[in-house]
C-alpha cells in the first residue's frame, strides 16, 4: 500500500474537529505543538493558527526551470507567515539548501547549480522537487511546494518562435536607431580596437597580439620587435606621385620589395629560404628578408606562375639559399616578379609552423620557454594599458545604448512599448521585486539584442573581424551583460582578467542601467492606436524588400500544424476573448484548408 501525505490544512482540520477542547487547540506555525499554552509566542501575529484558512500559503514563480538555467532566481510569495527577519532557507528536495533572500512576504531562493542538478532519466523531459522553506529560528519547514526541471535539448525538434521573433522584431524596429545613432559610436568603438591591436606585433598563427583586451589573445613572451617605415609606389611607375586607390583581396595580392639594380624580390611567408629548426618552420619576416627602414615596395598582382628553381639538394652549399633567392628572382628570365617556390609543410614529418611565438599544444614545453613567460602582474598592467586607450569608446557606446534622448534622437517607440508590456505583466503576476522586472528587461532588449550587435560589428558594416578583434569585443560585450546584472559580482585573486579590468567600471555602468530603466517608465505610455500606426510606417518603408505572401504562407504552415494548441491559447486569453481572434482563426484555417 502506498503512502499517503496529509496537507497541513487537513491536519489542522482534523485537530480542530477531534481533540478535546480543553484550552485552545490549533497549530503553530514555527514550533510543533498543538495546544496555545505550550506554543512560546504564540499570540504574536501569525504564530497560532485556529483555523484552515490562516495556514501558510505559498506560491512560486516560476515554478519550472530549465536545467540548462542553473542559479536561477525564483520569487516565493508567502503568507500568513509571522516575522522572517531571522532568516529562512530553500531546500530542493535532497538536492542542496540555501539561504534565501527575505523581503516582506516575498522571498528570492537560488536554483540549485549545474552540478547539483541530477541527470533526468531517459524516455522523460522532466522531473520534480520539493521546494521547502525552513524557518532558521526554529529549523522547522513553514510550507513547501513542486518545482519542475525540464530539459527540451531531448527533443530531436523543439518549435518556439518566441526567442527569434522578439529579436527579429527588434532588429526591424531599431534599424533607424542603429544607423542613425548607435551605428556610430559602434563603428568608432571597432576602429580603434583594430588600430590598438596593430600598433604591436600580431602573431598570424595564433592569433595573438602585445595589446589586447583579452587574456586570451595577449602575447605574454617578450619580443624583439621595431617599426619600419617603407615607401609604397605605384607598381607600375616608380616616379609617379599618384598611387591608385583600390580595395583588392589580400590574397589576390604580392608585397614586392624593389632594391633597384638588384632586382625585386617577391615577400612571401614561405619560399626556399625559410628556417626550420629542430621541427619548428618560421614564418619569414621582413627581419628575415632584411628590410629596413625607407625601403621601397610596390602591391602586385599575384603571380600565377613562378620561374622554376633547380632542386634544393643540387645547391651549392656555399651558397646561402637567401643569396639563392636573390639571385634568381633578379635574374630570372620569365620576369623579374618571379618568386621563389614555397616550401610546403611535411605534415609526416611532425614539422611545426610558428611566427612570433611557438605554441606548444604537445605538452613538450621547454622549462626554459615557461620561465620566458611574464607573469600575471606584467600582463594585466598591459592590458589596462590597452583598456585605458579605449575606454572612451566604450563609454561612449554604452552611454548612447542607456540614454532615453542621446543626441536628440528619441527613443524608439518599440522599446518604451516592450517595457511598459513588462510592467504590465509583473503587475498582474503581483511581481514587486524591482530586481525581478529589471531581469526581464535585461534579458528583453539588452542580453538578447545588443550584446549580439557589439560582439558582431560585421552583421552591421561591411567589415572583416578577424580572432584579435572578436576576442576584444568579447570583453566589451561581457562587461556590457554584467552591467545590466543585479547580482553582486565579488572578485578575488583567482577572477578572470576581464571581471577584473572592468571591476571599477562595472557600478558605474550599473548606475546607467538603473537610471536608463527608471527613466523609460516616466516616459508617456504608448497607445495602442499610435503603436498600430507605428508598426504600419514601419512595414511601409519595408514594404518592398520582403515577398509577405511568403512570409504568411509560413506562418500558416506553423499555425496550421499546432491549431489545437494555439486555439486552446487563444481561448483563455481576455484580450483574445474580446476580439474574438479564436473563432477568426478558426474560420481561416478552414477556408485555407478547403482551397489547398
Amino acid at each position: 500500500m502506498g503512502t499517503v501525505q496529509f496537507s497541513t490544512e487537513w491536519m489542522l482540520s482534523l485537530l480542530l474537529h477531534h481533540l478535546p477542547l480543553v484550552g485552545q487547540s490549533g497549530w503553530s506555525t514555527l514550533v510543533r505543538c498543538s495546544r496555545k499554552e505550550l506554543c512560546d509566542r504564540a499570540d504574536e501575529p501569525f504564530h497560532f493558527a485556529v483555523a484552515a484558512g490562516q495556514c501558510v500559503r505559498m506560491s512560486v514563480f516560476p515554478d519550472s526551470v530549465a536545467v540548462s538555467r542553473p542559479s536561477m532566481p525564483l520569487l516565493v510569495t508567502v503568507g500568513n507567515v509571522p516575522d522572517l527577519s531571522a532568516g529562512v532557507t530553500c531546500s530542493f528536495g535532497d538536492l542542496m539548501e540555501v539561504e534565501a533572500q527575505v523581503k516582506g512576504a516575498q522571498i528570492t531562493c537560488l536554483s540549485p547549480p549545474s552540478k547539483e542538478v541530477p541527470l533526468i532519466l531517459a524516455g522523460r523531459d522532466w522531473f520534480s522537487v520539493e521546494l521547502k522553506l525552513n524557518s532558521m529560528e526554529t529549523g522547522q519547514m513553514l510550507a513547501s511546494t513542486e518545482v519542475k526541471f525540464y530539459n527540451c535539448s531531448v527533443h530531436q525538434l523543439t518549435e518556439s518562435v518566441a526567442e527569434k521573433m522578439l529579436t527579429n522584431w527588434f532588429t526591424f524596429l531599431l534599424h533607424k536607431f542603429l544607423k542613425e545613432c548607435v551605428g556610430e559610436p559602434l563603428f568608432m568603438l571597432y576602429c580603434a580596437i583594430k588600430q590598438q591591436m596593430e600598433k604591436g606585433p600580431i602573431d598570424s598563427i595564433t592569433g595573438e597580439a602585445r595589446y589586447s583586451l583579452s587574456e586570451d589573445k595577449l602575447i605574454r613572451q617578450q619580443i624583439d620587435y621595431k617599426t619600419l617605415t617603407l615607401s609604397c609606389v605605384n607598381p607600375d611607375n616608380e616616379n609617379s606621385p599618384e598611387i591608385p586607390v583600390k580595395r583588392p583581396r589580400a590574397v589576390n595580392m604580392d608585397l614586392e620589395w624593389r632594391q633597384g639594380q638588384l632586382g625585386r624580390v617577391v615577400l612571401q611567408d614561405e619560399d626556399i629560404t625559410t628556417k626550420i629548426d629542430n621541427d619548428w618552420k618560421r614564418l619569414n619576416t621582413l627581419m628575415h628578408y632584411k628590410v629596413s627602414d625607407y625601403c621601397v615596395v610596390a602591391l602586385v598582382p599575384k603571380q600565377t606562375s613562378s620561374y622554376n628553381l633547380h632542386p634544393l639538394a643540387s645547391i651549392p652549399r656555399t651558397i646561402s639559399r637567401y643569396d639563392l633567392a636573390l639571385r634568381y628572382t633578379s635574374g630570372s628570365p620569365d620576369s623579374l616578379r618571379s618568386r621563389a617556390p614555397m616550401i610546403t609543410p611535411d605534415l609526416e614529418s611532425g614539422v611545426r609552423v610558428w611566427h612570433l611565438v611557438k605554441n606548444h599544444e604537445h605538452g613538450d614545453q621547454k622549462e626554459g620557454d615557461r620561465g620566458s613567460k611574464m607573469v600575471s602582474e606584467i600582463y594585466l598592467t598591459r592590458l589596462l594599458a590597452t583598456k585605458g586607450t579605449l575606454q572612451k569608446f566604450v563609454d561612449d557606446l554604452f552611454e548612447t545604448l542607456f540614454s532615453t534622448a542621446h543626441r536628440g534622437t528619441a527613443l524608439p517607440l518599440a522599446i518604451k512599448y516592450m517595457f511598459d508590456f513588462l510592467d504590465e505583466q509583473a503587475d498582474k503576476h503581483s511581481i514587486c521585486d524591482v530586481d525581478v522586472r529589471h531581469t526581464w528587461k535585461s534579458n528583453c532588449l539588452p542580453l538578447r539584442f545588443w550584446v549580439n550587435v557589439i560582439k558582431n560589428p560585421q552583421f552591421v558594416f561591411d567589415i572583416h573581424k578577424n580572432s584579435i578583434t572578436d576576442a576584444c569585443l568579447s570583453v566589451v560585450a561581457q562587461t556590457f551583460m554584467d552591467s545590466c546584472s543585479t547580482s553582486e559580482h565579488r572578485l578575488g585573486k583567482d577572477s578572470p582578467s576581464n571581471k577584473l579590468l572592468y571591476a571599477k567600471d562595472i557600478p558605474n555602468y550599473k548606475s546607467w542601467v538603473e537610471r536608463y530603466y527608471a527613466d523609460i517608465s516616466r516616459l508617456p505610455a504608448i497607445s495602442d492606436q499610435d503603436m498600430n500606426a507605428y508598426l504600419a510606417e514601419q512595414a511601409r518603408l519595408h514594404s518592398t524588400e520582403f515577398n509577405m505572401l511568403s512570409a504568411l504562407h509560413e506562418i500558416y504552415s506553423y499555425i496550421s500544424k499546432y491549431s489545437q494548441e494555439i486555439l486552446a491559447a487563444l481561448e483563455q486569453d481576455e484580450q483574445a476573448r474580446k476580439q474574438r481572434l479564436a473563432q477568426k482563426l478558426d474560420q481561416l484555417i478552414g477556408a485555407m484548408s478547403l482551397e489547398s
